[in-house]
């Protein structure tokens, strides 16, 4: 996977094997899904495009902890607006 990108890893993986695990966020014992993943990405992404006018082209900047949430924005970042 030359020119690999987490967000496209993730989306690849979400269609091959939804149900397995991806990230155990240590603080909350919490597992979540490749698919789990692919949906908090499409939700982000829809709500950008919706709600904040994001576009094609656009520039956006997360401010995060390292969390769960850094991935789905890391993800999302690879959807078509």
């Amino acid at each position: 996977m030359s020119n690999a990108w987490i967000g496209n890893y993730a989306a690849s993986r979400a269609r091959l094997n939804p149900g397995r695990a991806a990230v155990e966020d240590l603080d909350t014992g919490a597992v979540y899904t490749y698919d789990d993943l692919e949906r908090r990405a499409n939700r982000l992404a829809h709500y950008l495009k919706e709600a904040c006018g994001v576009a094609k082209g656009d520039r956006v900047a997360f401010l995060s902890r390292n969390r769960v949430e850094l991935i789905c924005q890391c993800q999302e970042k690879t959807k078509k607006f």
